[in-house]
């Protein structure tokens, strides 16, 4: 039994030894296939290749989270995998105390491309455009196979976008799309893409011009299946009638340039848009041609007509005197000399023009006359005025049929037409010096054919006569409630005034008088006595009795010197001074001729008096005159 126990044993020893013998020549020389790629969800196979005894077994293992894990039920020298992502494969064999572990075997993973444009999509385009067709998944080369309008089209994809070409509009299928490495893997995919025609916008209707008053047509294009629209600067505006329609008019409102748009634009695409411009222009203003006129032959006229604004204006003769050469030195000035070389009636026409606005036109009709013969002017000696004073002017040698009108710059009754006319002088408010102010005739209201008449013109106040007026029994009297001092006389053959040196009251007696008119008398008066002597021609008429004559503001009503008693027996005479003056007053005391035969002062400060010894002087009118810078009054002095 022991001997049978050893052989056994020795018997085991023995096949022990032959089979470690045997494992000593395992070896793994390679797995195939090597590093590869798969296509996701395919499987693959995998060998082990090598010195494998009878007694080797196998151990699969995947690199998982970096981990080698062994792979359940894979202990054969294949491996049937169906990696789901990018991953690493080895093999070990073990035969009784040997064992050996291959190199690591990497799996790519290659996603199935999953389309993304399933479905219908609209494109917006021309048959020279291309549609940029997307999916996502898996890795190129892709080969996309499509049914076009106009056949089949086979596209090779590197990455996973792609441009279809589209040569005609329709509908465009993807039919498959697969890659090389994934052989027998392909996705069907059906798309439809719609081609829609890019919008377009075009006005039809050119640039223009128009006129403030009118309208302008905008055309555009028909937008189709797409939707137009007008729009003003950007928005759109009332002053487009139809905004949508492709034929609408523009009414402006104000004179400037516009900028309107035609905008065509479809869901789905960039609009397109044209624009024109309508520039409006303001209407010109009727045109006036200025005011009918009467001027000499020999002279000229400046015409008046209308600025043309805006526009051009143009003079153009109607009518005009047979033979007369164009009297319009500018024709397109307003403001042309209007030269004629005859004599007569010439019309002209002032015409605006502003285009595209019509054209207003104006006549005026200018009489040519020959000049009048020279008329002389009468002042009736009186070549002085002073502010307020009714002077009476007449034309020595008046011409039957001849209308004279008179102008001057510084009277109130302008103009006046007569032969006798009876001015009120104003001197003006913004000038404190005297100076000569002229007197222009006109006759036959055109020809101003005459010397002016010279008037040296006074700041100093005048009195205002309202005319003479009788009464009973033979009497005249001046009418003249602003005046203190009188003087009444005739006229001489040139018309200058002759005083009556015992006629120098408001009123006055001729023997045998019977009417106002009868008497050759005319009277001066005056505020002062020395100046400002207004002349009193005639009998006092409604018009001189309606005259406005100054009751204050500066008009003297009392005099501010008086003396008394006056008319003097000879004794001695009071002067009294009224007034607010601190300065003193210069008494002078002379005879008509001028000379002083008196002279003193007076220092004023309210009411002030002084007392003048006249017993050396002879019976008859003296003038007593108390002045200073500021004021100078005159006083008829008589001593009986």
């Amino acid at each position: 039994m022991g001997r049978l126990r050893a052989i056994v044993l020795l018997l085991l020893a023995g096949s022990f030894a032959s089979a470690r013998a045997q494992c000593d020549a395992l070896v793994i020389d390679t797995v195939l296939p090597a590093d590869t790629s798969v296509c996701s969800g395919a499987s693959m196979q995998f060998e082990a290749f090598g010195t494998f005894p009878d007694s080797t077994g196998f151990q699969w293992q995947e690199l998982i989270a970096d981990v080698w894990t062994d792979l359940p039920n894979d202990t054969d020298s294949v491996l049937i995998a169906t990696p789901t992502d990018t991953t690493f494969y080895r093999v070990i064999a073990a035969c009784t105390a040997e064992a050996d572990t291959s190199d690591p075997v990497r799996v790519t993973v290659r996603a199935l491309p999953t389309s993304t444009n399933s479905g219908s999509v609209s494109y917006c385009g021309t048959t020279a455009d291309t549609v940029l067709y997307f999916f996502g998944g898996g890795t190129g080369p892709w080969e996309a196979h499509f049914s076009t309008p106009g056949g089949p089209v086979d596209i090779v994809v590197l990455e996973d976008t792609f441009d279809i070409p589209i040569p005609l509009p329709g509908s465009y299928f993807l039919d498959s799309l697969s890659m090389a490495a994934c052989l027998g893997n392909e996705l069907g995919d059906t798309v439809h893409i719609t081609l829609i025609d890019a919008p377009s916008a075009v006005i039809l209707s050119p640039d223009t011009v128009i006129c403030s008053d009118g309208t302008a047509n905008l055309v555009a294009n028909d937008p189709g299946g797409s939707t137009g629209l007008w729009t003003l600067n950007g928005s759109t505006d009332p002053q487009i009638s139809v905004v949508s329609d492709s034929t609408a008019t523009f009414d402006p409102m104000l004179p400037e340039e516009y900028l309107i748009y035609w905008t065509v634009s479809a869901a789905g695409c960039p609009a397109d848009s044209d624009s024109v411009v309508v520039t409006v222009v303001q209407a010109a203003a009727p045109a006036n041609a200025g005011e009918d006129a009467n001027i000499c032959a020999n002279s000229t006229m400046t015409l008046a007509g209308s600025p043309p604004t805006p526009g051009t204006g143009e003079w153009t003769v109607v009518s005009s005197p047979s033979g007369a050469p164009d009297p319009i030195t500018d024709p397109n000035d307003p403001s042309t000399t209007f030269a004629p070389a005859m004599s007569g009636t010439y019309t002209l026409r002032w015409t605006v023009a502003a285009p595209p606005c019509g054209t207003t036109q104006d006549d005026v009709t200018i009489q040519v006359v020959e000049a009048a013969a020279t008329p002389a002017i009468l002042d009736f000696g009186d070549t002085d005025a002073c502010d307020g004073e009714y002077q009476t002017l007449a034309i020595g040698n008046p011409v039957a049929g001849t209308t004279y009108t008179w102008s001057c710059a510084d009277w109130a009754v302008s103009p006046v037409m007569s032969d006798t006319v009876t001015v009120l002088w104003e001197f003006p408010a913004d000038s404190t010096v005297a100076f000569t102010s002229q007197v222009i005739i006109v006759a036959n209201g055109t020809c101003p054919d005459t010397t002016p008449l010279e008037i040296h013109l006074s700041p100093s106040a005048a009195s205002c006569p309202r005319g003479i007026v009788y009464f009973e029994p033979h009497g005249l009297a001046v009418l003249d409630a602003t005046a203190n001092y009188f003087q009444w006389g005739t006229l001489d053959a040139d018309s200058d005034f002759l005083p009556d040196s015992e006629r120098t009251e408001q009123t006055t007696f001729v023997p045998g008088l019977s009417a106002c008119d009868s008497s050759d008398l005319v009277v001066r008066t005056s505020i002062s006595g020395s100046q400002c002597w207004s002349t009193t021609l005639a009998c006092a008429t409604q018009e001189m009795l309606d005259r406005a004559c100054p009751t204050g503001d500066g008009m003297v009503q009392e005099p501010q010197v008086r003396i008394y008693p006056n008319p003097s027996n000879g004794g001695p005479v009071t002067l009294e001074a009224i007034g607010n003056e601190t300065d003193q007053l210069i008494i002078d005391v002379t005879d008509l001729n001028g000379r002083t035969l008196s002279h003193g002062t007076l220092r004023m400060n309210g009411t002030s008096t002084m007392t003048l010894n006249l017993e050396r002087l002879d019976r008859g009118i003296y003038v007593l005159r108390a002045w200073n810078t500021e004021m100078d009054r005159t006083i008829k002095l008589v001593i009986d």
